[in-house]
């Protein structure tokens, strides 16, 4: 995902009287260009749950990664600045050294974020096929954290979902000849 996550200090925890104590993991660090960064997670962001299962330290999450495939999404329940928050991370690649279950394995391990593009697509309410898409993944985070139209249709296709039986198509590719350069 791109976070280092650890235990909720207690001086933060005596202001989450809604938490349960053994309950919660404070992101400390969000790596740029992540897939964290692309879900919104930002430092101090307290994840409460994982795939509705809550979650009370950093294994039980790392777990609820590799219940998942390459490219599907994790659901997050957080806290984010004081709000109830839920966020969609894309899971993407194991950090380098970390071994990884077999069940798990990227079968695209040469794409890494820089290089991938993205794109959703989906029927909106009217029935109409709708899509998002970004070159790269860093581009994507930019337009969910910049440009409110962006947010406002990645919310509208994400609160559809439910009554969406077509569900959502995520599409990741390699990007056509060298990686995009960051966008400033």
């Amino acid at each position: 995902m791109g976070i280092a996550a650890g235990p909720i200090p207690q001086m933060a925890r005596a202001h989450l009287p809604n938490v349960p104590e053994n309950q919660g993991l404070m992101v400390f660090n969000v790596l740029k260009e992540s897939p964290a960064v692309v879900a919104g997670l930002e430092r101090y962001d307290i994840i409460l749950r994982a795939d509705g299962q809550p979650v009370s330290n950093s294994q039980e999450l790392q777990q609820a990664v590799n219940r998942r495939n390459f490219g599907t999404q994790l659901r997050l329940d957080l806290i984010h600045k004081g709000q109830p928050k839920t966020a969609y991370c894309i899971v993407l690649e194991k950090p380098e050294g970390e071994p990884e279950p077999a069940a798990h394995r990227n079968p695209f391990g040469a794409l890494k974020p820089e290089n991938v593009s993205i794109q959703f697509s989906f029927t909106d309410g009217e029935g109409k096929r709708q899509s998002l898409s970004a070159r790269t993944l860093a581009e994507f985070g930019q337009k969910t954290q910049q440009d409110e139209e962006f947010r406002n249709r990645m919310q509208q296709m994400f609160q559809g979902l439910p009554q969406n039986r077509q569900g959502i198509t995520i599409m990741l590719r390699p990007t056509e000849g060298p990686p995009a350069p960051p966008a400033p």
